[in-house]
């Protein structure tokens, strides 16, 4: 009788350095995308990082000083995703309409996150676990879909 062998978790991290335009978001989007596809996550809940990323990076864009971002995409143990970004500051933090969004966008796609302002740098970061929904073995399911 032959055993179930499983791949271990995936554990690990991509370090992307990107100047401060919105057109380089695309590329941190996949790379989030594929680091999550390897630890597992689901298509909705990679549809929700990336939302993430674009709300985490236009935050650092615009409260930026126009030096580059520097982001690390991470899989930490348990499976979560980590996503942590940095720049320069330009102005220190002032209540905006536009973080006030980013902030409750982060909210629904993320299980926690958060901004900081200090030593010259804007920092952010969000971590998002991956969800294991149980099996419907119950058989009140529809199967004909």
């Amino acid at each position: 009788m032959s055993e179930l062998v499983t791949e271990p978790a995936f554990e690990g991290s991509i370090a992307i350095t990107i100047a401060p335009d919105v057109r380089l978001v695309r590329p941190v989007r996949l790379a989030v995308g594929g680091l999550a596809s390897l630890a597992g996550f689901d298509v909705e809940a990679i549809e929700d990082l990336r939302i993430a990323v674009n709300e985490l990076t236009a935050t650092l864009i615009e409260r930026g000083d126009g030096s580059d971002l520097r982001l690390r995409l991470s899989v930490l143990e348990h499976g979560t995703i980590r996503i942590e970004g940095s720049t320069g500051l330009a102005v220190p933090s002032t209540a905006s309409d536009r973080f006030a969004l980013s902030d409750q966008i982060l909210s629904v796609v993320a299980d926690a996150h958060g901004f900081a302002d200090e030593g010259g740098m804007v920092t952010a970061w969000l971590d998002r676990a991956q969800v294991n929904w149980p099996d419907d073995d119950d058989g009140g399911g529809d199967e004909s879909s």
